[in-house]
């Protein structure tokens, strides 16, 4: 089991059910896939059940606006420090382009 599922109103969830989890703010082919299983259940939940059809379609959002920044703040990163060798400047690490996406989701 790699997640704990849990309700945010704290009651329990039950504990027969089986949960699965997908990770939207990918931008792979994987994520995709996952993105247009997130569309499939929206549109088929739709008519029976308004509340999670809109919840899905908000995480869609989320998850766009996600993807977005990162892609908006690689390139800012990109234009701030220049593909170089890392000899040649050795504070551009993964951990300055990780900040950096980490500011901008702030």
């Amino acid at each position: 089991m790699k997640y704990i599922i849990s309700k945010t109103d704290g009651s329990p969830v039950d504990p027969l059910a089986v949960y699965y989890v997908l990770r939207l703010d990918k931008d792979t082919d994987i994520g995709a896939i996952a993105r247009g299983a997130v569309i499939g259940y929206a549109k088929g939940t739709l008519l029976h059940d308004r509340e999670a059809s809109l919840s899905a379609v908000d995480a869609l959002h989320k998850a766009v606006n996600i993807m977005d920044a990162r892609k908006i703040t690689d390139k800012i990163q990109d234009a701030i420090f220049p593909i170089t060798h890392s000899h040649d400047h050795p504070d551009r690490t993964p951990a300055t382009r990780g900040d950096l996406r980490l500011r901008a989701r702030q």
